[in-house]
């Protein structure tokens, strides 16, 4: 007898004894013969076994305890053999072990197929629950915080990378598993050995194929897209919820501590009615909503429609705003000024009635107060013109004649006129010379007019008409108070009365009006956090109540930002257009028919690549994204409500999937690198 090296399927080598000179088919006959005799007698026992309850049965244990049935059998059957009988444990395991060995081996050369299909169903029910997979992740979770966060579902979309670990992990959890429990090892190295290569081989088949596995799901969903709006509302709701977290801002939502879509709802609801779901979102939701609008479908004309309204309605929002803040309650300016002017002539008319007919003498007085304003009387006689119908030269006038009281009253007045024109224009001593004048004239007047108790009733006269006129000139002065020097307006403010500075608040009132009409008057209002003189001026309009009014015009400021949406480059939107139009889907898709048919898995494989290029997110998903993104109002909270927990059912089912996904493979690992019959007869 000679020995002779033989390589088993799995590359193991073995020593088998034959005759010299013997063939290679008579070494392989002994060698067999030989392997043969190596099992005991209890496993051929097994091999005999006719009843076909026992050997499926015995054969689908194998699935639910992963390849473990024969051994558990051992266990509870050799410790029966041993209460009710003289032989050791020890070897009674081993005879009711090897005897299930042979049934189960036998049954799986019988029916080789149907022995694998069974045994998965019977593991079926523990590969949903999945307890081994989700401890193996939850584990890792809890070793490394940093890969807690990555896998966390909860706040994150997760995608290949995360799942597909979720999925190596637990193939490779299960292929440790199910390759001990395939084991025939007699000894803890051996079956440590087959463990450790079950669970490479199961890590590495899950890893390899979930992404795979991801792909092609995809694909369905792509073409469920396209027939259910349910589905296509789905996706889309998924797309717009991964944007808006994106979008999260703060250490505590980048830690996935608190929901984003809650950080995005609080800012929806204080923008107010007229934001929409982008405007709430950041950067990149503004982008996803301008990529829609860019693209052939529905949301391009929505959102024009929307930015046209919004522009529309931004002059009445500002003012709207400003009355707010002002306190004004929608005063007009034109209807204030005609309503203090009729007050204070009504007022004043009781003591000007006395006045009327009254003539002066010109004395020495009068005629100094004539040549020191001779520039002025072309004014005062035109006024006094076009207010009686007389004409009266004053610089006529000598001592001793008789002049109108209304005349002397309109110098008066034209003294004024021309004293404030000279301050507008910055003349401020010519100013101060007029106002002398007018005051040395009111004098004089006030000593020819009659008296009442002690009192000039041309004085009690000025007395009634003041009131109403300093409310119109505060409020005059509000209506210029975005064109005048800041520091000038400061300081009237602070030294008006109350009455005074409710007149300024509607002249103000006016003055953002005007102001809001134009587009570039509601850009300086909207920019005003870059231009100081604005903001100078608006904080002495509004004292107090500035934080108000700035506050408004942010959210309005914000909400302009959306306008640039669907206006970038009209390249792209021509060239997803014609994209649309050409015939290139049709070409794809003969490429890839003829390349089947042919089996050219290259040709195949682009074909296919370029149709899923194209088909990548459908119409229907596109539209319902762009109708999430500019809801507003109640539709608009409601949507944001559904957002807040799709990412984490999404994530915890796609989490789950992986790792059901990779137990399965694990499993199915685990027997292929098994070294019983079935892991070598499916390895060939």
């Amino acid at each position: 007898m000679a020995k002779y090296e033989i390589s088993g399927p799995d590359g193991a080598v073995f020593e088998v004894e034959a005759p010299d000179a013997a063939s290679e088919a008579e070494v392989l006959a002994f060698a067999q013969a030989q392997m043969g005799e190596s099992k005991t007698e209890s496993y051929h026992s097994g091999r005999q076994e006719g009843n076909p309850v026992v050997r499926g049965l015995s054969n689908v244990l194998q699935g639910p305890t992963f390849g473990f049935g024969d051994e558990l059998a051992g266990a509870v059957g050799g410790a029966y053999k041993t209460l009710t009988g003289d032989k050791p444990f020890k070897e009674n395991y081993r005879d009711t072990r090897d005897y299930m060995r042979g049934v189960q081996d036998q049954y799986r050369e019988e029916f080789p197929i149907g022995s694998v299909a069974t045994q998965f169903m019977g593991a079926a029910p523990t590969l949903v629950l999945n307890p081994l997979g989700a401890g193996v992740n939850r584990s890792i979770a809890m070793v490394s915080p940093r890969a807690a966060a990555w896998l966390n579902p909860a706040t994150k979309l997760t995608g290949v990378g995360a799942n597909t670990v979720r999925a190596a992990t637990s193939g490779g959890g299960y292929g440790a598993v199910s390759g001990a429990g395939d084991s025939t090892a007699e000894n803890f190295s051996g079956v440590l050995g087959d463990a450790a290569k079950g669970a490479a081989t199961g890590a590495v088949t899950a890893g390899a194929l979930q992404p795979v596995q991801m792909g092609v799901g995809a694909v369905g969903r792509n073409v469920a897209q396209r027939v259910s709006d349910g589905s296509a509302n789905t996706y889309a709701q998924q797309k717009v919820a991964q944007s808006l977290v994106r979008d999260g801002r703060g250490s505590v939502v980048e830690s996935g501590a608190i929901n984003p879509i809650g950080q995005v709802d609080a800012r929806f609801r204080k923008l107010g009615p007229e934001s929409t779901v982008a405007d709430a979102g950041g950067e990149n939701t503004r982008q996803l909503l301008d990529t829609l609008a860019t693209l052939p479908g529905r949301t391009k004309d929505r959102a024009q429609t929307l930015i046209r309204d919004r522009q529309s309605g931004r002059a009445g929002r500002l003012v709207g705003a400003a009355d707010d803040a002002l306190g004004t309650r929608g005063a007009g300016f034109q209807q204030t000024i005609e309503a203090l002017d009729s007050a204070r002539r009504q007022a004043a008319a009781p003591y000007y009635s006395q006045l009327e007919g009254l003539t002066a003498q010109v004395d020495d007085d009068v005629m100094s107060l004539l040549g020191k304003t001779m520039g002025i009387h072309g004014e005062a006689q035109k006024l006094y013109r076009l207010q009686t119908g007389e004409d009266l030269p004053l610089g006529g006038l000598k001592k001793g004649d008789t002049v109108p009281f209304a005349m002397l009253d309109t110098l008066k007045q034209s003294l004024y006129d021309a004293a404030e024109n000279a301050k507008r224009q910055g003349n401020n001593k010519m100013a101060r010379a007029i106002d002398d004048a007018r005051v040395q004239l009111t004098g004089k007047l006030d000593s020819i007019a009659p008296q009442v108790d002690g009192q000039s009733v041309y004085k009690l006269a000025r007395d009634a008409y003041a009131g109403p006129s300093q409310l119109i000139e505060a409020a005059e002065m509000g209506r210029t108070a975005m064109k005048a020097d800041t520091f000038d307006v400061s300081s009237a403010v602070r030294s008006m009365s109350q009455s005074e500075a409710e007149a300024f608040r509607v002249g103000a009132l006016q003055a953002l009006r005007e102001k809001s009409g134009t587009q570039s008057g509601q850009t300086s209002l909207l920019k005003m956090w870059m231009e100081p003189s604005t903001r100078d001026r608006l904080k002495a309009i509004f004292g107090k109540d500035f934080r108000e009014f700035s506050a408004a015009v942010a959210k309005e400021a914000r909400l302009k930002g959306l306008e640039g949406v669907g206006r970038g480059s009209q390249t792209a939107s021509r060239m997803y257009g014609a994209g649309d139009l050409d015939v290139a889907p049709l070409l794809d898709t003969a490429t890839f028919a003829t390349s089947a048919a042919h089996g050219n898995a290259p040709g195949m494989l682009t074909g296919a690549a370029n149709l899923w290029n194209r088909v990548k997110t459908p119409e229907a998903v596109r539209d319902s994204m762009g109708r999430i993104l500019m809801s507003q109002g109640q539709e608009g909270a409601a949507n944001l409500q559904s957002l807040r927990g799709l990412l984490g059912r999404l994530n915890e089912e796609r989490a789950s999937r992986a790792e059901r996904s990779g137990a399965l493979y694990g499993l199915g690992a685990g027997l292929l690198g098994s070294d019983k019959p079935i892991g070598g007869l499916l390895g060939q």
